[in-house]
């Protein structure tokens, strides 16, 4: 019985190691751009004299975000799913949804709400 138990604790927790590679793989793909664009813009406010401190400090920092993106991403999809995710955002598609998903949801956004205006105008017509 402890032999099973132990080959299903060890089961669960290669699932779970692969889950978060999947999950930071996936954050890179997602965010990776965006994570440098913030990192750069944060570096332009900084001090002079502190910009050197700033910069040894950013693999790191760039690091945490990613780790704490991959934690979103590994406790929403399983190891299955985050390889499926990974695949299509390695894709050309996938890259080219990231680069515009920021905009292209603002757009889909504004145009839910018209939609959503509009029908409960006619709603409050009838």
């Amino acid at each position: 019985m402890r032999t099973l138990f132990s080959i299903l604790a060890l089961t669960v927790f290669a699932f779970t190691i692969q889950a978060q590679g999947s999950a930071a793989q996936l954050a890179e793909l997602i965010h990776g751009a965006a994570i440098d664009r913030a990192l750069s813009q944060a570096s332009e406010m900084v001090p002079q004299d502190q910009l050197a401190t700033f910069e040894a400090n950013r693999p790191q920092r760039r690091s945490e975000a990613l780790q704490q993106l991959a934690g979103v991403y590994a406790a929403n999809f399983n190891a299955g799913e985050l390889a499926e995710l990974a695949n299509f955002y390695s894709s050309a598609t996938g890259q080219k949804l990231a680069s515009l998903q920021r905009g292209v949801g603002q757009q889909a956004a504004i145009r839910f709400q018209e939609w959503r205006q509009q029908l409960e105008d006619n709603v409050m017509q009838q």
